[in-house]
């Protein structure tokens, strides 16, 4: 008898059966969400939507009260620090400006034209695909001499082909 108590004693308790290695929170789901979110899903979203439009009007930017100027969106024919002349503008002017720009350009088509291998550098690419029509795609079957020879060679015909 005291054998089968200490026996029953590990894995039963005074309640009852116990499954070993039973969690604390055995039926929660997996991905409950955290407790905040949950409270925020509590509310009704219309209300935080209404809510959420509240904050935003209350937040305006305005660059101009920053002294900045507006966003521009377009930065093609704006100067950019990408452009390696930006930098250069500031500290030179007038006909030396305009030489060394010229050199630079001069330069880079230089360059180019020491690294080209072909003999023509215009390169032009024939897209146009020639017509053709169904009913042509017969026509060296129809109309056209026979290309290919027969597998049945007489002596005579078989001496021509050797003779070629």
């Amino acid at each position: 008898m005291k054998n089968k108590q200490e026996n029953e004693s590990r894995w039963k308790t005074k309640a009852g059966f116990d499954v070993h290695g039973k969690k604390a929170n055995w039926n929660e789901h997996p991905k409950k969400p955290h407790p905040a979110k949950l409270d925020e899903l509590k509310v009704p979203f219309a209300i935080q939507k209404a809510e959420t439009k509240q904050q935003k009007q209350g937040a305006i930017y305005n660059p101009a009260d920053y002294g900045k100027d507006d966003f521009y969106s377009k930065v093609k024919n704006k100067q950019t620090f990408s452009d390696p002349s930006y930098f250069k503008t500031v500290f030179i002017s007038g006909d030396d400006m305009v030489k060394e720009m010229a050199e630079l350009k001069q330069k880079e088509i230089d360059d180019f034209e020491k690294k080209v291998v072909v003999a023509n550098k215009h390169f032009a690419v024939n897209t146009r695909v020639a017509a053709s029509h169904q009913l042509n795609k017969n026509n060296s079957l129809l109309q056209d001499q026979a290309a290919k020879i027969g597998l049945r060679l007489g002596q005579k015909r078989l001496r021509e082909l050797t003779a070629r």
